[in-house]
């Protein structure tokens, strides 16, 4: 035994050729165990559940400087903050929302697996006796099988659903887009409707300042017939005649941003341009069977060879120790 271990080592320098033919003489070994654990990989890939994935590619359309824009600029001219236009969003967070998630999971869904519409909660059958947790079982599988993805340099951005069945996995893309444009449209909306109020407000405050400088012009006016002979009387008339105009332009430009704002409040403008619908996927995306069974291939040769060097080290320390012991 130990003339073995010395012809594969010696002076510290592993013989290639001994260590070939020790590792050649546990061949059978390595075929039984490597097509054992193949085996396993095969069984594994015909049995494991398989996963569909769809995509959908869309781009958030940006919204230029307009009336919404001139709105929230003029209302913090005004000291009104907090009313800025909401025009660009993260529809990567909006995806992983709560509020997304629990109105995917509640739509009546068209399954294979049931003949009649249901929501995802009873098509995955999500069971559990605490309270609230079902839901948050739920909403973490779907945030689990949901990814997003976004271009830097195109600003294209996919978004991938892997669901149990093909076409399942199509519509819950198609109504993730269509729900993201909603709610970033109603919430555009909101944001408007805010905007009007505040220029509504600030109409009447604006109405009765202009009506109170008019008043004041009016009497300086009927009191000041003769305004040339006096100086001081022409700057104050001045400074009124000022007032009335600058009233006038701010209530002209409120009027017209409501106006503006209004006519925004009315339009359907796309806030999400799909570029590709998600379609009905022909191949499953996991497990990937050919995959798995050269995985299992790899991991039967290593984990062979693994052992191999456990047993030949377990017999240098055993022929050692009998050495030791042996008189």
């Amino acid at each position: 035994m130990e003339n073995q271990q010395k012809k594969i080592s010696k002076g510290d320098e592993i013989d290639l050729i001994e260590l070939f033919i020790k590792i050649w003489g546990y061949r059978k070994f390595i075929i039984y165990f490597t097509s054992i654990i193949i085996t396993i990989g095969i069984i594994y890939a015909l049995l494991a559940k398989s996963y569909y994935e769809s995509s959908l590619s869309l781009y958030q359309i940006k919204n230029e400087k307009g009336s919404a824009s001139g709105i929230s600029a003029l209302a913090s001219q005004f000291g009104f903050g907090g009313l800025g236009n909401k025009s660009d969003y993260n529809l990567g967070d909006l995806i992983k929302s709560r509020k997304i998630s629990v109105k995917i999971l509640f739509h009546l869904w068209e399954t294979e697996k049931t003949d009649t519409l249901t929501n995802l909660i009873d098509y995955w059958e999500i069971d559990d006796d605490k309270e609230g947790r079902v839901l948050e079982i739920a909403i973490k599988k779907l945030q689990d099988q949901i990814s997003f993805s976004e271009n830097d340099e195109t600003g294209l951005i996919k978004i991938a659903v892997t669901m149990e069945e093909p076409q399942l996995a199509a519509d819950i893309a198609n109504f993730l887009g269509k729900t993201l444009n909603e709610y970033i449209q109603k919430e555009q909306k909101t944001s408007t409707k805010e905007n009007i109020t505040y220029i509504e407000n600030r109409l009447a405050v604006v109405k009765e300042e202009l009506k109170f400088a008019e008043e004041e012009l009016k009497v300086f006016r009927e009191k000041n017939r003769d305004l040339t002979m006096s100086p001081e009387l022409q700057l104050e008339y001045g400074r009124l005649t000022r007032q009335v105009t600058i009233k006038q332009e701010v209530y002209l430009t409120l009027e017209q941003q409501k106006e503006l704002a209004l006519i925004d409040l009315v339009k359907e403008t796309p806030v999400i341009n799909v570029l590709d619908e998600a379609v009905k996927p022909e191949l499953r995306s996991k497990p990937k069977r050919k995959l798995v069974v050269i995985i299992s291939g790899f991991v039967g040769g290593f984990l062979s060879l693994f052992i191999i060097i456990i047993i030949e080290i377990t017999k240098v320390i055993k022929a050692n120790y009998l050495n030791k012991t042996l008189p």
